[in-house]
C-alpha cells in the first residue's frame, strides 16, 4: 500500500502501516520513517498518558527521557515543520490503529506535570493540516502521487560531509555518520548525474538534514544519452581522507605514553590534540580510538572542555571530531562495508529461522530453536578466535571458561542442553563449529559482515591503505586491544604522520577476550613517557594499592600530588594482601543510605564484575527512589527522594578511565566473587582497576 491510499477513519493493521512507511521496529509512540520523510505519531486516549483533544487539537503527550530532555522522536516532531516532514496520526485502541490523517504541529511543546506518573512530560499540540498547510514538498511527493524530481547541480566534499547540491537545496551526508554507505561510490554516482534531472529514492535523516541513500537518474526526463551537459565546476572542494599525499619515513613518529591511574593520561592527550588544533590540523585530521564507545565518547566530551575558552578553536563543536571512535568504528568510517550491511538483531532472528530445520540439529537432538545464550556462546568462541588469531579448536577450552567466569560457572553446560539430556564439551564443540559454518554461510548470501569482518577488512591486502592517512593518530587504554586488532591499529600508525599510543598494562582487564597487553608494551616506538604523579587518589587509596593487586603486578611506583586527599576506605572487606576476608560485611543496603546522605559530597561510581549484579542494584536503587545512570541509560525516578547528583552503576569493565568522588565496589553474587576473588593476574588486574577508581572515599559491599 501507498501512503496515498490511506483513508481517514480506516483501520489498518500494525504490520501495514510500518511497511507502507518503511518503519524499522515498532508502533510505540514515535515511528520515524527516513525514507519516506514521515512521522508516524501513534496515541492512545485512555493510557497512562494525558493523550487528550481540545478544540480539534491533539494534545498529544510525549515522555522526558532523563538529561535527554529533547531526543530522537521528541525532536523530529519538533522540527517537522522546518524540514518539511509531515506527520501521519494514528489512534490505538485494542491493537488497532484508525488514521487521522496528516497533521501539522502548532508552536512549541510545553511541559506538562503527569500526576499518575509523578513526571514530567512534553505535551506537543498537533492540528490536522488543510491542503494550504501542507508544505509543496510533501503535496507533490505523498499526496499527489507525483514524482519528487529535481536537478543535480553540483557534488562537493567538506571537512565533514559530502554535500549534494540540487535544485531544491543542499543535501548532506555527514561522512561520520554514513554508516555502511560507500560515499566514494555514492560520490562518483551523483557526480555522473551532474546537470541532470533526477529522483530521490533516499533515506531523509532529521538531524542537519543528513542524506543517506541513492541517486538515481531519472530515465523519462532524459531519453537520449548523447546530449552534452555543461557540468557546473565543483566548488569548495575540501580536506578529504582518501587524498592526502602519503607522509615520508623522517616525518613519521610514533610515542607510547604509560599512565599509571590518575596520572593525567587522558588530560595529557586532550592538551597534545588542542596544541595541534592551534598549529593548523583541523579535526577531520585527527584520529582518537579508544576500547569502548563510552571511553571514545568521553574524549570528544574532554577535547570540547578544553577548547571551549579558547578563541582560536571556539567555532568547532563535538561533530567535528568525526574520527573519536573505536577501532571497530573508525573501520566503519574509513569503507571497510564495501557494501554491506550489519549482522543485526533483525538478521540474526532471520538466520535462526533458516537453520531450525536442518539436518545436524536434528541428528545430534537440538531443540527447535537455537537460543540467545547458544550464540552468545558461539560469537564469543568465534570472536576470540578471530582476536588471537587462532583456529576455534584452540580456543575452545578458554571460551568455555570466560563463559562461567562472566556469568555463573554452570550457563556453557546449560547453553547445549537438548531434549534435558547434557551433553559433553566434545559435542558442544562439534555442534558451536556447524553452528559458526551455517553463520559464515548465510553473512555470505546475504551480503552481511560482523564485527570481526570488520577488521578482517582493513587488513585485506587490497584495501586503500590512503584512507588511513592521519596527521595526528592516537590510540587510547591500548593495552585492550587485540592481536586483530593491533594488526589494524599498525597498519594506521603506517600511514600516519604522528602516532601517539597511550595506556597502562597494569590495567589490562580483556586479556581473557582476547586483549594482548604485550603488544602494547613491545610496539616499536621512536619515544617512551611515563607519567609519575597521580592527580586523582587519596593517600589511604595509594597506600592499599602499594601493599594489594596493583603490587604483584608489574611494579610501577608514582606519587601522590602535594594536596592529596587522606580519604578513606569504609568496611573494607579483605585483607587486599592475602584475600581472607578481615571485617565484617557492608551491607547493600546501608550503601543506599551512604548514597541519599547529602551530607557525603560529590559524586558516586558503584561497581560490580558482571551486568547481573548491576542491574540488581539499579533495582533496588530504583526502589528507594534514587535516580542514577544504569551503564550510560538514564534510570530518572522523580519522585520524593530525587538524588541530585551524579550517581552511576556500571560494571568494572566499562569503569575504566572512570573516576568519582566516592566508589562502592559490590560483590554481591558466587558470579562476582568468581571473577573477582578467584587467583591469577586477570583478578588482580580487575582488582587493582577498581579501587584506583576514588577521589575521596571507596566502600565495600559483599
Amino acid at each position: 500500500m501507498n501512503i496515498q491510499d490511506l483513508t481517514i477513519n480506516s483501520v489498518y493493521d500494525k504490520t501495514l502501516i510500518l511497511d507502507t512507511f518503511s518503519i524499522d521496529g515498532d508502533l510505540y509512540g514515535v515511528g520515524i520513517s527516513l525514507k519516506t520523510n514521515s512521522i508516524v505519531a501513534v496515541y492512545a486516549l485512555n493510557s497512562s498518558y494525558n493523550n487528550r483533544w481540545e478544540n480539534g487539537i491533539l494534545k498529544y503527550i510525549r515522555n522526558i527521557q532523563g538529561n535527554t530532555r529533547l531526543h530522537e522522536q521528541n525532536a523530529a516532531l519538533l522540527n517537522a515543520s522546518s524540514k518539511q516532514t509531515t506527520i501521519h496520526v494514528f489512534e490505538k485502541s485494542f491493537g488497532k490503529y484508525t488514521y487521522k490523517g496528516i497533521f501539522i504541529s502548532k508552536d512549541d511543546p510545553v511541559i506538562e506535570k503527569d500526576s499518575l506518573n509523578n513526571s514530567e512530560t512534553y505535551c506537543f499540540s498537533l492540528a490536522p493540516a488543510s491542503k494550504e498547510a501542507i508544505p509543496k514538498k510533501i503535496k507533490s511527493s505523498q499526496l499527489d502521487n507525483s514524482d519528487d524530481k529535481m536537478k543535480l547541480l553540483s557534488v562537493y566534499r567538506t571537512e565533514r560531509d559530502l554535500v549534494i547540491s540540487t535544485s531544491k537545496g543542499e543535501r548532506y551526508c555527514r561522512l561520520s555518520n554514513a554508516t555502511f554507505l560507500d560515499i566514494d561510490e555514492l560520490e562518483r554516482k551523483c557526480n555522473s548525474l551532474v546537470g541532470l534531472n533526477i529522483i530521490s529514492t533516499a533515506k531523509w535523516g532529521y538531524e542537519d538534514d543528513y542524506f543517506f541513500g541513492e541517486v538515481e537518474e531519472d530515465t523519462e526526463l532524459n531519453p537520449s544519452s548523447n546530449i552534452h551537459i555543461e557540468k557546473p565546476p565543483i566548488k569548495n572542494k575540501k580536506f578529504s581522507q582518501s587524498l592526502q599525499k602519503p607522509f615520508a619515513d623522517d616525518e613519521r613518529f610514533v610515542k607510547r605514553i604509560i599512565g599509571p591511574p590518575g596520572t593525567g593520561k587522558t588530560n595529557t592527550l586532550m592538551k597534545l590534540i588542542s596544541s595541534r588544533l592551534e598549529e593548523g590540523l583541523k579535526p577531520s585530521e585527527i584520529a582518537f580510538v579508544s576500547f569502548s564507545n563510552e571511553a571514545a565518547n568521553e574524549a570528544k566530551r574532554r577535547i570540547m572542555d578544553e577548547i571551549k575558552n579558547n578563541p582560536a578553536l571556539s567555532s568547532y563543536n563535538k561533530r567535528d571530531f568525526i574520527y573519536f571512535r573505536t577501532l571497530h568504528s573508525l573501520s566503519v568510517a574509513l569503507g571497510c562495508s564495501g557494501g554491506k550491511k550489519f549482522m543485526d538483531g533483525k538478521h540474526m532472528r532471520k538466520f535462526d529461522g533458516t537453520i531450525e530445520s536442518k539436518e545436524v540439529w536434528r541428528e545430534m537432538g537440538a531443540a527447535e530453536t537455537v537460543t540467545w545464550r547458544d550464540e552468545h556462546f558461539c560469537l564469543s568462541l568465534k570472536s576470540l578466535a578471530n582476536s588471537r588469531k587462532l583456529s576455534v579448536d584452540e580456543v575452545f577450552d578458554d571460551a568455555c571458561e570466560i563463559e562461567t567466569e562472566t556469568s555463573n560457572p554452570f550457563q556453557v553446560e546449560r547453553s547445549f542442553k537438548f531434549n534435558n539430556w547434557q551433553i559433553t564439551s566434545k559435542d558442544t564443540l562439534v555442534l558451536a563449529k556447524e553452528w559458526l559454518r551455517l553463520y559464515e554461510d548465510y553473512k555470505t548470501k546475504n551480503n552481511l559482515m560482523d564485527f570481526d569482518d570488520m577488521i578482517a577488512a582493513m587488513n585485506d591486502p587490497n584495501f586503500d591503505k590512503s584512507k588511513m592517512r592521519f596527521k595526528l593518530f592516537i590510540v587510547d587504554e591500548a593495552q585492550d586491544n587485540s592481536d586483530a586488532l593491533w594488526d589494524f591499529a599498525k597498519l594506521v600508525i603506517a600511514e600516519s604522520k604522528e602516532s601517539i599510543i597511550a595506556g597502562d598494562d597494569n590495567q589490562a582487564i580483556m586479556e581473557q577476550f582476547g586483549a594482548s597487553p604485550q603488544a602494547f608494551l613491545d610496539l616499536d616506538v621512536n619515544e617512551k613517557e611515563e607519567l609519575t604523579k597521580s592527580y586523582r587518589l587519596p593517600i589511604s587509596i595509594k597506600k592499599a594499592l602499594d601493599i594489594g593487586p596493583g603490587a604483584k603486578l608489574n611494579p610501577r611506583k608514582f606519587i601522590l600530588k602535594s594536596d592529596a586527599k587522606k580519604g578513606s576506605i569504609i568496611s573494607r572487606i579483605f585483607s587486599i594482601v592475602d584475600g581472607k576476608e578481615t571485617e565484617g560485611s557492608f551491607d547493600l543496603y546501608a550503601l543506599v543510605q551512604h548514597v541519599l546522605d547529602l551530607s557525603i559530597s560529590g559524586d558516586w561510581l558503584i561497581m560490580a564484575p558482571t551486568n547481573r549484579s548491576v542491574n540488581h542494584i539499579s533495582d533496588i536503587f530504583k526502589k528507594y527512589k534514587i535516580s542514577h545512570y544504569r551503564k550510560n541509560e538514564p534510570i530518572t525516578i522523580n519522585k520524593e527522594k530525587k538524588v541530585s547528583r551524579d550517581i552511576r552503576v556500571q560494571t568494572i569493565h566499562t569503569s575504566k578511565g572512570a573516576e568519582a568522588e566516592n566508589v562502592a565496589i559490590v560483590i554481591m553474587s558466587k558470579g562476582d566473587s568468581h571473577m573477582y576473588y578467584r587467583n591469577g593476574i586477570h583478578s588482580d588486574r580487575l582488582a587493582y582497576v577498581a579501587e584506583s577508581r576514588p577521589k575521596n572515599r571507596l566502600y565495600w559491599v559483599v
